[in-house]
């Protein structure tokens, strides 16, 4: 079960990185509906993120473990709250 709650929360980092630049770079670009596309698909990185935080507790991860998820989540709602 670490292993994948590990391997999960790596995918979901990766990701989430990912489409930041693809947002960036598309805005730049010109092409803003390829960024809100592309941001949508980061509020769905949400749904993963919470279920790593309530898996925490069973995992015993360390406080910075909920600091770091924490952050994201609040990354996307306060993405969500000046984008949309």
């Amino acid at each position: 079960m670490l292993e994948r709650a590990n391997l999960a929360g790596a995918l979901v980092a990766v990701a989430m990185y990912a489409l930041c630049i693809v947002v960036f770079v598309s805005r730049l670009a010109g092409r803003p509906q390829l960024g809100h596309a592309a941001g949508w698909l980061q509020f769905a990185l949400a749904v993963p993120l919470v279920v790593l935080l309530v898996l925490a507790p069973r995992l015993a991860r360390p406080w910075l473990y909920y600091v770091q998820v924490a952050l994201m989540l609040a990354f996307l709602v306060v993405e969500f709250v000046l984008d949309y």
